[in-house]
Protein backbone atom coordinates (compact mmCIF):
# COMPACT_ATOMS: atom_id res chain seq x y z
CA UNK A 1 0.00 0.00 0.00
CA UNK A 2 2.82 2.56 0.98
CA UNK A 3 4.32 1.67 -2.37
CA UNK A 4 0.84 2.36 -4.39
CA UNK A 5 0.64 5.82 -2.36
CA UNK A 6 4.26 7.18 -3.18
CA UNK A 7 3.49 6.13 -6.63
CA UNK A 8 0.45 7.90 -6.79
CA UNK A 9 2.23 11.03 -5.45
CA UNK A 10 4.35 11.10 -8.42
CA UNK A 11 7.78 9.08 -7.68
CA UNK A 12 9.08 7.41 -10.02
CA UNK A 13 8.78 2.87 -9.66
CA UNK A 14 12.65 2.80 -9.11
CA UNK A 15 12.61 5.50 -6.73
CA UNK A 16 10.28 3.28 -5.00
CA UNK A 17 12.01 0.39 -5.43
CA UNK A 18 15.17 1.02 -4.36
CA UNK A 19 13.28 3.04 -1.37
CA UNK A 20 11.30 0.25 -0.37
CA UNK A 21 13.78 -2.57 -1.34
CA UNK A 22 11.17 -4.15 -3.88
CA UNK A 23 13.22 -6.08 -6.31
CA UNK A 24 10.08 -7.10 -8.89
CA UNK A 25 9.37 -3.74 -10.93
CA UNK A 26 7.09 -6.00 -13.30
CA UNK A 27 4.50 -6.56 -10.12
CA UNK A 28 3.24 -2.86 -10.26
CA UNK A 29 0.59 -3.27 -12.90
CA UNK A 30 -0.67 -6.52 -11.08
CA UNK A 31 -0.78 -3.93 -8.11
CA UNK A 32 -2.17 -1.12 -9.56
CA UNK A 33 -4.89 -2.85 -11.18
CA UNK A 34 -5.63 -4.83 -8.18
CA UNK A 35 -6.16 -1.01 -6.47
CA UNK A 36 -7.94 0.20 -8.82
CA UNK A 37 -10.44 -2.43 -9.01
CA UNK A 38 -11.10 -2.86 -4.94
CA UNK A 39 -9.36 -0.39 -3.47
CA UNK A 40 -7.12 -1.37 -0.50
CA UNK A 41 -8.70 -4.61 0.02
CA UNK A 42 -7.40 -5.63 -3.43
CA UNK A 43 -3.92 -5.37 -1.81
CA UNK A 44 -4.20 -7.64 1.04
CA UNK A 45 -2.63 -10.72 0.78
CA UNK A 46 -5.52 -13.26 1.29
CA UNK A 47 -3.22 -16.98 1.26
CA UNK A 48 -3.76 -18.93 4.23
CA UNK A 49 -6.66 -17.09 5.44
CA UNK A 50 -9.54 -18.36 7.43
CA UNK A 51 -12.02 -20.13 5.84
CA UNK A 52 -14.75 -17.75 4.84
CA UNK A 53 -17.84 -18.49 7.62
CA UNK A 54 -20.34 -21.37 6.12
CA UNK A 55 -23.85 -20.28 5.42
CA UNK A 56 -26.93 -21.64 6.87
CA UNK A 57 -28.08 -23.69 4.77
CA UNK A 58 -24.43 -25.00 4.59
CA UNK A 59 -23.98 -24.94 8.00
CA UNK A 60 -27.70 -26.92 8.64
CA UNK A 61 -26.27 -29.47 5.94
CA UNK A 62 -23.34 -30.05 7.84
CA UNK A 63 -25.29 -30.53 11.32
CA UNK A 64 -27.98 -33.14 8.93
CA UNK A 65 -24.73 -34.95 8.09
CA UNK A 66 -23.49 -35.39 11.23
CA UNK A 67 -26.46 -36.12 13.12
CA UNK A 68 -27.12 -39.13 10.23
CA UNK A 69 -23.57 -40.62 10.55
CA UNK A 70 -24.00 -40.84 14.28
CA UNK A 71 -27.13 -42.46 13.77
CA UNK A 72 -25.65 -45.23 11.50
CA UNK A 73 -22.77 -45.65 13.90
CA UNK A 74 -25.93 -46.63 16.52
CA UNK A 75 -27.38 -49.31 14.58
CA UNK A 76 -23.57 -50.86 13.20
CA UNK A 77 -21.41 -49.60 15.51
CA UNK A 78 -20.66 -53.30 16.64
CA UNK A 79 -19.49 -54.65 13.54
CA UNK A 80 -16.54 -51.74 13.84
CA UNK A 81 -13.64 -51.35 11.48
CA UNK A 82 -13.51 -49.65 7.32
CA UNK A 83 -16.21 -51.76 6.15
CA UNK A 84 -18.40 -50.07 8.96
CA UNK A 85 -17.79 -46.93 7.07
CA UNK A 86 -18.26 -48.11 4.01
CA UNK A 87 -21.56 -49.80 4.76
CA UNK A 88 -22.13 -45.99 6.28
CA UNK A 89 -21.02 -44.26 3.05
CA UNK A 90 -23.62 -47.24 1.20
CA UNK A 91 -26.42 -46.09 3.43
CA UNK A 92 -26.31 -42.47 3.27
CA UNK A 93 -25.16 -42.16 -0.27
CA UNK A 94 -28.34 -41.48 -1.48
CA UNK A 95 -28.61 -38.24 0.66
CA UNK A 96 -25.47 -36.94 0.50
CA UNK A 97 -22.67 -36.82 -1.87
CA UNK A 98 -20.09 -39.69 -1.39
CA UNK A 99 -17.01 -37.18 -1.58
CA UNK A 100 -18.64 -35.73 1.37
CA UNK A 101 -19.31 -38.91 3.07
CA UNK A 102 -15.68 -40.11 2.55
CA UNK A 103 -14.43 -36.77 3.52
CA UNK A 104 -16.40 -36.76 7.19
CA UNK A 105 -15.32 -39.94 7.90
CA UNK A 106 -11.63 -39.85 6.85
CA UNK A 107 -11.79 -42.68 3.97
CA UNK A 108 -10.59 -42.57 0.17
CA UNK A 109 -13.36 -42.30 -2.16
CA UNK A 110 -11.54 -45.15 -4.14
CA UNK A 111 -11.26 -47.43 -1.72
CA UNK A 112 -15.15 -47.06 -1.01
CA UNK A 113 -15.91 -47.78 -4.83
CA UNK A 114 -13.32 -50.87 -4.49
CA UNK A 115 -15.20 -52.38 -1.44
CA UNK A 116 -18.41 -51.76 -3.48
CA UNK A 117 -16.68 -53.82 -6.64
CA UNK A 118 -15.69 -56.68 -4.18
CA UNK A 119 -19.29 -56.68 -3.14
CA UNK A 120 -20.45 -57.48 -6.89
CA UNK A 121 -17.88 -59.95 -7.42
CA UNK A 122 -19.13 -61.78 -4.17
CA UNK A 123 -22.42 -62.14 -5.28
CA UNK A 124 -21.28 -63.04 -8.65
CA UNK A 125 -19.84 -66.31 -6.65
CA UNK A 126 -22.65 -66.97 -4.50
CA UNK A 127 -24.57 -67.24 -8.03
CA UNK A 128 -21.99 -69.47 -9.73
CA UNK A 129 -21.81 -71.42 -6.45
CA UNK A 130 -25.60 -72.38 -6.72
CA UNK A 131 -24.79 -73.55 -10.34
CA UNK A 132 -22.42 -75.66 -9.48
CA UNK A 133 -24.75 -76.80 -6.60
CA UNK A 134 -27.17 -77.63 -8.58
CA UNK A 135 -24.80 -79.12 -11.55
CA UNK A 136 -23.84 -81.79 -9.14
CA UNK A 137 -26.21 -83.65 -8.23
CA UNK A 138 -27.75 -84.24 -11.55
CA UNK A 139 -24.23 -85.66 -12.48
CA UNK A 140 -24.59 -87.88 -9.54
CA UNK A 141 -21.33 -86.37 -8.35
CA UNK A 142 -19.11 -87.84 -10.49
CA UNK A 143 -18.20 -84.63 -12.44
CA UNK A 144 -14.67 -82.76 -11.31
CA UNK A 145 -13.88 -79.16 -11.51
CA UNK A 146 -13.23 -79.80 -15.68
CA UNK A 147 -16.10 -80.74 -16.60
CA UNK A 148 -18.43 -78.60 -14.30
CA UNK A 149 -16.14 -75.85 -16.19
CA UNK A 150 -17.66 -77.05 -19.73
CA UNK A 151 -21.61 -78.02 -17.73
CA UNK A 152 -21.74 -74.13 -16.75
CA UNK A 153 -20.55 -72.81 -20.13
CA UNK A 154 -23.08 -75.48 -21.64
CA UNK A 155 -26.34 -74.97 -19.53
CA UNK A 156 -25.86 -71.46 -17.88
CA UNK A 157 -23.62 -69.69 -20.69
CA UNK A 158 -21.12 -68.99 -18.24
CA UNK A 159 -17.33 -69.06 -18.89
CA UNK A 160 -15.37 -69.37 -15.93
CA UNK A 161 -11.42 -70.43 -15.36
CA UNK A 162 -10.86 -73.40 -14.46
CA UNK A 163 -8.92 -72.32 -11.82
CA UNK A 164 -12.07 -70.43 -10.40
CA UNK A 165 -14.20 -73.40 -10.54
CA UNK A 166 -11.73 -75.88 -8.55
CA UNK A 167 -11.38 -72.65 -5.73
CA UNK A 168 -15.40 -72.48 -5.37
CA UNK A 169 -15.54 -76.34 -5.55
CA UNK A 170 -13.26 -76.51 -2.50
CA UNK A 171 -14.73 -73.92 -0.60
CA UNK A 172 -18.55 -75.87 -1.14
CA UNK A 173 -16.59 -79.09 -0.16
CA UNK A 174 -17.41 -80.72 -3.23
CA UNK A 175 -15.37 -83.72 -4.98
CA UNK A 176 -15.95 -85.86 -7.57
CA UNK A 177 -15.97 -89.35 -7.12
CA UNK A 178 -13.19 -91.49 -8.39
CA UNK A 179 -14.38 -94.58 -10.72
CA UNK A 180 -11.24 -96.72 -11.58
CA UNK A 181 -12.55 -99.35 -14.26
CA UNK A 182 -11.53 -102.58 -13.44
CA UNK A 183 -8.55 -104.65 -14.98
CA UNK A 184 -9.23 -107.11 -17.38
CA UNK A 185 -6.07 -108.68 -17.18
CA UNK A 186 -5.65 -111.85 -15.34
CA UNK A 187 -3.39 -112.11 -12.59
CA UNK A 188 -0.46 -113.79 -11.95
CA UNK A 189 -0.22 -117.48 -13.13
CA UNK A 190 1.98 -119.94 -11.08
CA UNK A 191 3.25 -122.48 -13.16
Amino acid sequence: MQAIQMRLEGVTKRDVAEKLGIHDVGRWKVWMRQYKQKGAEGLRDHRGGRKKPLERDEYVHQLELENDVLKKWLEIRYKGGIKAKYQWVQALRGRYTVQELCDYLKISRSGFYRHLQCQSVNGREKELKENIRHICPHRKGRYGYRRIQVELERQYGIRVNHKRGFRLMQDMGLKALICRKLSSRPGPTWH
